[in-house]
């Protein structure tokens, strides 16, 4: 039989290890944008609006990654066409 070089510890036990190795008390504050710099926020942080207000997947196009198609397949994507010539798609 292998011998076993780790044990399993319970939950309570863990956070029990877990709460006496840490001294800081997780907090939650309020600080200007600005003194921010080096912080971890408490939730999610999400913007208002996007900067530039336009959607530029529609004048950009978007990146396929040539490795995930079928290398015999004729199959494009809807509004395909080749750089510097006009779609028929609009």
């Amino acid at each position: 039989m292998v011998k076993r070089y780790l044990t399993v510890t319970s939950l309570t036990e863990t956070l029990s290890l877990l709460r006496s190795g840490f001294t800081c008390t997780p907090t939650r504050e309020m600080v200007p944008l600005l003194n921010s710099v080096g912080r971890v926020t408490a939730e999610p942080v999400f913007a208002r609006y996007s900067v530039p207000e336009v959607h530029l997947a529609a004048m950009d196009g978007i990146a396929v990654e040539s490795t995930r198609r079928d290398p015999g397949s004729k199959r494009t994507a809807p509004g395909y066409a080749e750089a510097g010539s006009a779609s028929e798609h609009r």
